[in-house]
């Protein structure tokens, strides 16, 4: 995102997907290759940097409140449904350092 750094980028996304606003840790815990769909570009291949979020607000609406369903699930929980081994990973390191399983 043009004008922030990669931790506001991922806290902006979170409160685009998700409606949770809070601070974004400026290190990368991690990054995972995924495919997008682009409507005009079409198929992207993208490395996805992720960086926790501390969340101090839960909103009630967002703007892709539409579109997705927001979960609250420790990091463990979401290893077992994310279809990414690279995102598994991530999570499972996460949960396994800040004891979050």
């Amino acid at each position: 995102m043009f004008g922030k750094t990669l931790a506001e980028a991922a806290a902006q996304e979170a409160y685009e997907e998700a409606g949770v606003e809070g601070h974004a840790e400026t290190e990368a815990v991690g990054r995972f290759d995924h495919i997008k769909t682009h409507a005009v570009v079409g198929r992207l291949e993208v490395t996805i940097l992720v960086h926790p979020l501390e969340v101090r607000r839960v909103l009630a609406r967002w703007p892709e409140q539409d579109a997705r369903e927001r979960r609250w699930l420790s990091p463990a929980k979401a290893a077992k449904l994310v279809d990414n081994e690279q995102l598994r990973q991530i999570l499972l390191d996460f949960a396994a350092t800040r004891g979050a399983g």
